[in-house]
C-alpha cells in the first residue's frame, strides 16, 4: 500500500443509518414521485420520503450479492425511501463516498456473505470490511480516473446498443421484404403439420417447487432461460431429478421452444436434451418438411405483434429439403395460437445477402480501445490501491 494510505473498516469512515429504514409492503404503498429503494436499486415510487441527503446504499440480501450482475453499491440523493433490503451509509463527503462505492464494486464480498439459498450481508459483516483509504487528494485523483473510464464505457455501451437497434431494424426490413415477395410454389402449413412432435411441456406435480423434483442431471428449461438465449439455448438455471423427469418430458436437442406465459413469444432452439413446463411449447421439426433454422421464429417480427391466438400457420416453399443452403424465408399468418408465438417470422440466416437488404439506418463507427470495460476499471482501482 502507498505511503500515507490507511486501512480502515467501513464503520470507521461512515455512519450507518439502517435504524431509520422502514419497509412498506406493496399492498399498502401509495404511488408518488419519490424513489423507493431496495437491494437492487429503485423498485418503486411512493408518495412520501424518509431521507433527504446523500448516502451510499449497499445490498443487504439477494442472489446478486454473489452473482454481481448488477451493482451492489449505489448512491442515493434528494428525497427518497429505503426498505430493509439495503444498508444505508453516510460519509463525510462525496469523494470518499464515491471512492468506497467504486472499491466495493471492485472486490469480491463472498467472505462476508452468509447463506447459500438466500445470500445475506448483515450489518456486522458490512462494518468489518476493510477499506484502503488514501489521503483526500489521492481519493480525488483516483475517483477522477475511474469516472473518466466509466464515462467512456457508458458511451461505448450506448453506441453498441444503438448499433444493435440499427442491425435489428435492417434485419426486420429484410424480413418484411421477403414476406411480401414470396416465390411460387410456397405452401401454407400449421406448425403441427411440419413437426414430428408438437405440444406443451409438462410439469404435473403439485406443488411445482417440491424439493425432491430438483437437483438431478436433467436440464430443466424455464421461460427466463429462453428469454436470455440468443436463438440457441446453451444454458439452464435448474435441473430435474429422476422424480422430476418422471412427471415431465425430456425433449431432444434441436427442439424449438416457444414461451406462452410470463415472457410471451420468446423463442430458442435447445442445444441439449431438456425438460420444460407447460408454459413452453415444443416443436420438433420434421426434416422432410423444414429445417430447424428455417422454422425458428424471427424474434424481432414476432414479439411486436403477439396477441392471444388460436392457431399459427407457416408458409413454406415447396419443396423444402433439409439440406438446402439458401432457404427462402417464410411468413406466418396471425390467425391465432393458444397464446403461443403466433407471429412466427421464419428466417434462415444463410439466405441473408447484404446486396438484397433494403436501405436502413447506418451503423455507427466500431468501438475503439479508448473505452475500457468495467472489469478493466476494477483492475485499475485495485492496482492503484495496492501499488507500493
Amino acid at each position: 500500500m502507498k505511503n500515507g494510505w490507511q486501512t480502515k473498516t467501513l464503520d470507521e469512515i461512515s455512519i450507518n443509518l439502517d435504524s431509520r429504514r422502514v419497509p412498506i409492503t406493496k399492498a399498502v404503498r401509495k404511488s408518488g414521485e419519490y424513489p423507493y429503494y431496495g437491494a437492487s436499486g429503485i423498485v418503486d415510487f411512493v408518495a412520501d420520503y424518509i431521507f433527504d441527503e446523500d448516502t451510499l446504499l449497499i445490498s443487504e440480501d439477494g442472489a446478486n450479492l454473489l452473482a454481481r450482475s448488477t451493482p451492489i453499491a449505489f448512491p442515493a440523493s434528494g428525497k427518497y425511501w429505503v426498505n430493509n433490503h439495503a444498508h444505508i451509509l453516510k460519509f463525510e463527503n462525496m469523494t470518499i463516498q464515491r471512492f468506497v462505492e467504486l472499491y466495493l464494486e471492485s472486490i469480491p464480498l463472498d467472505d462476508y456473505i452468509t447463506g447459500a439459498a438466500q445470500p445475506k450481508l448483515n450489518q456486522k459483516a458490512l462494518n468489518s470490511i476493510p477499506i484502503p483509504v488514501p489521503p483526500p487528494t489521492e481519493q480525488q485523483r483516483i475517483v477522477g480516473i475511474l469516472d473518466e473510464a466509466f464515462e467512456g464505457t457508458a458511451k461505448a455501451r450506448a453506441n453498441a446498443e444503438k448499433n444493435l437497434q440499427n442491425a435489428r431494424a435492417i434485419f426486420d426490413s429484410h424480413l418484411q421484404s421477403v414476406f411480401s415477395q414470396r416465390g411460387p410454389g410456397w405452401k401454407q402449413k400449421t406448425l403441427e403439420e411440419i413437426a414430428t412432435t408438437f405440444g406443451r411441456g409438462k410439469s404435473k406435480h403439485r406443488p411445482r417447487n417440491a424439493p425432491h423434483l430438483y437437483g438431478g442431471k436433467y436440464p430443466f428449461i424455464q421461460t427466463g432461460d429462453i428469454r436470455n438465449a440468443d436463438h440457441t439455448i446453451t444454458e439452464y438455471s435448474q435441473t430435474y431429478s429422476e422424480a422430476g423427469l418422471a412427471q415431465s418430458k425430456l425433449w431432444p436437442k434441436g427442439t424449438i421452444c416457444i414461451t406462452i406465459a410470463a415472457n410471451i413469444a420468446e423463442t430458442g432452439i435447445l442445444d441439449f436434451d431438456a425438460c420444460f413446463p407447460d408454459s413452453v411449447i415444443g416443436v420438433v421439426t420434421n426434416p422432410k418438411e423444414a429445417e430447424v433454422g428455417f422454422v425458428e421464429p424471427a424474434e424481432s417480427i414476432s414479439k411486436r405483434s403477439i396477441l392471444p391466438f388460436e392457431k399459427a400457420t407457416v408458409r413454406t416453399p415447396s419443396p423444402c429439403p433439409a439440406a438446402q443452403t439458401e432457404s427462402p424465408s417464410a411468413a406466418v399468418t396471425r390467425s391465432a395460437v393458444p397464446a403461443m408465438a403466433a407471429t412466427l417470422g421464419l428466417f434462415s440466416p444463410t439466405s441473408f445477402q447484404p446486396s438484397t437488404v433494403p436501405a436502413g439506418p447506418a451503423i455507427q463507427a466500431p468501438l475503439t480501445a479508448r473505452s475500457p470495460s468495467p472489469q478493466i476499471c476494477k483492475k485499475i482501482l485495485m492496482a492503484i490501491s495496492t501499488e507500493p
